[in-house]
């Protein structure tokens, strides 16, 4: 997998490798991509965006926060 991963890094091509927790990646992938990439911190929307986003009335909030919650 490193192997090919360094294959398409050569080649020009943008990767993304994401994950949400660092104890999942194994010591030998973390050491191989040290200073070799950039954290780029993904927060997920507030219910108070999703709100002004689809601009949900007051009397809709109860209908749209338990599928938000999930």
């Amino acid at each position: 997998m490193i192997k090919f991963t360094f294959r398409l890094v050569k080649s020009q091509v943008d990767i993304y490798v994401t994950g949400s927790n660092l104890k999942f990646l194994s010591n030998d992938i973390a050491i191989e991509f040290i200073g070799r990439g950039e954290e780029i911190k993904i927060c997920p929307y507030s219910f108070k965006e999703i709100v002004q986003y689809f601009n949900l009335k007051e009397n809709e909030y109860d209908l749209y926060f338990d599928d938000y919650y999930k």
